[in-house]
């Protein structure tokens, strides 16, 4: 009989060795042997296949390897099971671990202090740090700036949850990085960003280094600029700033602006250069500069103009007078200036209106003394015209511009300039200024020192019954038209043309006249307010040649007197004083002053042969002074000129109008002094018998 029945699979095990491996991050093992165990012989079944894993995948001996997904293989391999493989055993020994450095570029700061970042052959993924104690350039040079500048770095450890996975097999490293040049920034400051010409500048950098490292050692190089073009440059080295915790130091240059730098717009410029190699130059800071004229000043106490005050025209058929207009300026302050930066103008005054002088215009400034840059002058030649008039007068302003500049309208900038025809007869003339003493009264009275310009011109009508002629007087003062001292110069001007009388004593030479004027003041901007019209005024002229004298006397008609040129308290009136040197007053009949051209006269002049030349009389001198030097730094010598043996007396006159020295001499000899007085004008009277002359005098 037949039957059936089952023959199942014989179940067999299995076994597998595992190999030892280094750490490489996971858990995966390498199988060296698989074997089966209950396989009939001969039959052919193999192990194959499948995986073997570590519980994890640390470091540790004799960790243990199971194994997945193995099977039979072979001819028989169907007649069984895999019941089971059975687990192994294996080490995982630690990973060698290599830590490499490099190095970071590192600003220069003053110490060897490194910065690099690690890098290792780690597993990646790993939970593995490495880091370090310190790291350091090589002394010395480790603190200077260079390129590719070794680095050690110490005490090299690592961390994290898999560092126990790995040997480190170093604890230092080396590299190398670059040190750069620490920065420096600059701020300039000016001691000033608005100056006038020729002020003293002071110019301050303050530079900041980045750190302290070293002190910051260099110089500064400032630049004066008008647009691209430079003007002027100092140099400074730099030095620490006493208590500066931030290594900051400073450069600072004071000087006086040089006559290059006129008044405009400019740029001040500073950079820094260092000689300390491990820091860098700066940056460049600027700041704009403002530069103004300077006020001019008059060189002497009576204003700008110094030029001719009185001229004849060549013939009284002839209306054309050559002039000298002449202009000194001064630069009073502490710090002086050039005054030829400056340039000077001749105006007319008409009414509110300053006309140029066509050939007076920005004549240059020249020195009197080139070493002496705050005095000088300026001049020009010009010629007046009075027409079909005896005489005229001009009002004349000074303009200074350029690198200084003056009001034309102040008092100290105006004069009085007067032309006349060599008219004879029934006439007197005159013009220019005196000087005011302190004899000067009235509301108005004149400033001490100061000079009232005159100009005058009558005559009688051709019938000789009445006189007719101008009169233009301009008075400076320090008193208001109330009569009120205050501190400020005014400008007053009589004026009239109105000639009531008109009195000629021919054996004295003497002139005087009377009429009706009208007053002005002459503010600073040119505008004019009226003061008092048709009020008497009285002008006594006096010439005996060279000895010319006038008095002035201006009444208000609601009593009292505007203006009195030298008044005398016991005779109640108006006293004659003498003009200065460069005036002239005419009186017909008063003969001729030896030392002025031409003659009131006309004359007719013909060629003089060598012959007439020789039997022409020469005219002796009848008295003149000569000063020199003047302007004088230590001493003046007057010399006594003309045939009188007569004791010379000298008074010396200050300002104020007070005596500042008396001298006496009978030898004939020079006339030496001032070495004792101080810097200032000075008013000198010289007199011999009967003549007498004023001259002016600086002392510097």
């Amino acid at each position: 009989a037949t039957t059936t029945a089952n023959i199942t699979a014989l179940g067999i095990t299995g076994t597998f060795t595992a190999d030892n491996k280094v750490y490489n991050g996971n858990a995966v093992a390498a199988v060296l042997t698989q074997t089966l165990n209950g396989v009939i012989d001969p039959d052919v079944v193999t192990l194959t296949g499948g995986s073997a894993s570590f519980s994890d995948k640390d470091v540790a001996n004799g960790k243990t390897v199971t194994s997945s997904g193995m099977s039979l293989s072979g001819a028989q391999a169907g007649n069984y099971s895999l019941t089971s493989v059975g687990t192994t055993t294996a080490n995982i020994t630690k990973r060698d671990l290599t830590v490499t450095a490099t190095g970071i570029n590192k600003v220069y700061d003053g110490n060897t202090m490194a910065s690099v970042t690690l890098s290792t052959n780690k597993v990646s993924g790993d939970d593995v740090t490495a880091s370090y104690l310190s790291a350091s350039f090589d002394n010395p040079n480790g603190s200077i700036v260079g390129v590719n500048k070794p680095i050690t770095v110490n005490v090299i450890s690592i961390s994290g949850a898999d560092a126990t996975n790995y040997n480190l097999l170093n604890t230092t490293a080396t590299t190398t990085a670059n040190i750069t040049q620490a920065s420096t920034t600059l701020m300039l400051t000016l001691s000033g960003y608005q100056v006038r010409y020729m002020d003293n500048l002071t110019y301050t950098a303050v530079i900041k280094p980045l750190n302290t490292g070293s002190p910051l050692t260099g110089s500064v190089t400032f630049k004066v600029m008008q647009g691209s073009t430079v003007i002027t440059t100092y140099t400074a080295n730099v030095v620490p700033i006493p208590g500066a915790m931030d290594g900051s130091v400073q450069a600072m240059v004071i000087n006086q602006l040089p006559a290059t730098v006129i008044p405009g717009s400019y740029t001040v410029t500073a950079m820094f250069t260092s000689t300390n190699t491990n820091y860098s130059n700066s940056n460049t800071d600027s700041k704009t500069l403002k530069v103004d004229p300077r006020d001019a000043s008059p060189y002497t106490a009576t204003g700008f103009y110094v030029g001719d005050g009185f001229a004849w025209t060549t013939g009284s058929s002839t209306s054309t007078a050559t002039v000298t207009m002449v202009a000194a300026i001064r630069d009073a302050n502490v710090l002086k200036g050039d005054v030829r930066g400056a340039k000077v103008s001749f105006y007319f005054v008409n009414g509110t209106t300053l006309t140029a002088i066509p050939s007076a215009q920005n004549l240059p400034v020249g020195l009197i003394d080139v070493t002496d840059g705050s005095v000088g002058t300026a001049s020009a030649i010009v010629q007046l015209n009075i027409g079909s008039l005896n005489s005229q007068s001009f009002q004349i302003a000074v303009k200074v511009t350029g690198a200084y500049t003056n009001n034309p309208w102040d008092a100290l900038s105006e004069s009085i300039v007067t032309v006349s025809k060599p008219v004879t007869g029934g006439f007197i003339t005159g013009g220019s200024n005196m000087t005011n003493n302190q004899s000067s009264s009235g509301y108005i009275k004149g400033a001490t020192g100061q000079n009232t310009d005159f100009q005058f011109d009558m005559q009688y009508t051709k019938s000789g019954t009445n006189p007719k002629g101008k009169v233009n007087i301009l008075v400076r003062s320090y008193y208001d038209r109330t009569g009120i001292l205050d501190s400020k110069l005014h400008t007053y001007l009589i004026r009239t043309n109105a000639i009531a009388l008109l009195a000629i004593s021919t054996p004295l030479s003497t002139g005087t006249f009377s009429a009706k004027a009208n007053m002005e003041e002459q503010l600073t901007d040119g505008t004019v307010v009226s003061v008092e019209s048709g009020a008497t005024f009285q002008m006594v002229a006096f010439q005996n040649a060279c000895n010319q004298q006038i008095a002035i006397t201006y009444y208000r008609k609601a009593g009292g007197i505007w203006f009195s040129s030298n008044w005398d308290a016991l005779t109640a009136k108006s006293v004659l004083q003498p003009v200065n040197s460069k005036s002239q007053v005419f009186v017909a009949g008063g003969g001729n002053c030896s030392v002025s051209a031409p003659a009131p006269t006309a004359r007719t002049i013909s060629p003089v042969t060598t012959k007439q030349a020789k039997e022409i009389p020469v005219e002796p001198i009848l008295f003149n002074v000569i000063a020199y030097p003047n302007p004088a730094k230590y001493q003046f010598t007057l010399v006594v000129e003309g045939g009188s043996s007569e004791k010379v007396e000298v008074m010396v006159y200050d300002l104020l109008g007070r005596t500042v020295k008396h001298i006496e001499q009978s030898d004939g000899q020079p006339i030496l002094f001032g070495e004792e007085l101080p810097v200032g004008a000075y008013f000198t009277k010289v007199s011999q018998g009967t003549y007498q002359k004023t001259v002016r005098l600086i002392k510097q």
